[in-house]
């Protein structure tokens, strides 16, 4: 038996399959919190059956709202702590792929000044964060809050319409290719900073801005001033960075000062992180934080399904760091500094 449930927008899915029988809840708008478990009551006592008789759960894991996405997960993480079942992470932009033609896209409706965009390629979907005034001031025109079809030529907007079998049918292509996720991995895609963390990129002047050249000599000086020796590059190694395709760079900047910075390397479905650095004197003040969110956001945006690093089995300061923030060992790399061992950590997207 099978419990779908999607809280992405503003309004709530809740779907139990159960053999050929699919039963849908009422589609109720606003206020999840207070209808996600009695609509999940509600259908499981329709069914004649328990939380104990589920075997998987879909959740939708975003894009969308924020705080329905958050709500959805932590329920799906609570019915898992207590019964043993499946999960199937349901990515939004993938379920409303599969009704898109190739050339076309879907948007979702972030804030005011953002949409979810996803384009139908031939060797796949694309996915981004929209900005442009021009997107937007059409998307206005439509009813943009839902799931909606926006060709890219004309940019005409029209309404997507996803059914229950709709979710079923993703959730058991799912299931038929084992891609199942534990209660402890479930997390939410936000291929946007959230309110939180854009609060608190204003709160503490900081900006997040794509590499430019003009930044790579004070950048090359931080790194020089606050990472171990292990981890430190040669200037010549370190100007030969952003030069390369494989390497995007972002930097934290409080008025014209170079105070962070975070690279990625690109390996197929993952982004490495190759170095992150913040100016010492401000430890502890988030800076850390909000890079490492800009390189998940960047590395959601371009289809990557994971974020890892190498770091230092003597660094216990970053590695608690890194696992506050999600990340997760997953083996060691024997020797992979001149006196330790380096720990491999993983954070799925």
């Amino acid at each position: 038996m099978e419990l779908i449930i999607d809280t992405s927008s503003e309004e709530l899915i809740v779907i139990l399959k159960q053999g050929n029988n699919v039963l849908e809840g009422e589609r109720l708008r606003g206020k999840h919190q207070e209808t996600l478990l009695p609509q999940i009551d509600t259908l499981l006592k329709r069914a004649k059956k328990t939380p104990k008789d589920i075997d998987v759960y879909g959740v939708v894991v975003g894009p969308g709202s924020f705080t329905g996405v958050r709500l959805a997960v932590s329920t799906v993480k609570a019915f898992c702590s207590v019964f043993d079942a499946k999960i199937v992470a349901i990515d939004m932009l993938d379920l409303l792929g599969t009704k898109l033609k190739v050339g076309q896209c879907v948007a979702i409706k972030c804030t005011s000044q953002k949409l979810y965009l996803a384009k139908k390629e031939e060797d796949g979907l694309f996915k981004q964060v929209a900005l442009t005034e021009d997107l937007l001031s059409v998307a206005h025109s439509g009813s943009l809050f839902g799931y909606n079809l926006a060709e890219i030529d004309g940019m005409s907007i029209s309404q997507i319409q996803l059914d229950a079998n709709d979710y079923v049918a993703f959730v058991e292509e799912e299931i038929d290719n084992k891609n199942f996720v534990s209660a402890k991995m479930l997390e939410p895609v936000y291929m946007a900073l959230s309110q939180a963390e854009e609060e608190l990129l204003k709160k503490s002047d900081t900006e997040i801005i794509p590499f430019a050249d003009k930044y790579a000599e004070e950048m090359y000086q931080l790194q020089d001033a606050v990472m171990p020796p292990a981890d430190k590059m040669t200037k010549k190694g370190f100007m030969g960075e952003f030069s390369q395709d494989t390497r995007t760079y972002f930097v934290a900047k409080r008025g014209e000062v170079v105070v962070g910075y975070v690279g990625l390397m690109a390996c197929d479905s993952d982004q490495n992180i190759i170095s992150i650095a913040v100016m010492s004197s401000l430890w502890g003040q988030g800076i850390g934080s909000l890079l490492l969110g800009r390189a998940k956001c960047f590395a959601k945006e371009n289809g990557c399904k994971t974020l890892s690093l190498e770091v230092d089995e003597k660094n216990a300061r970053a590695i608690e760091f890194y696992k506050k923030f999600g990340f997760e060992v997953t083996n060691i790399r024997k020797k992979y500094y001149k006196d330790s061992d380096a720990l491999v950590m993983f954070l799925k997207i």
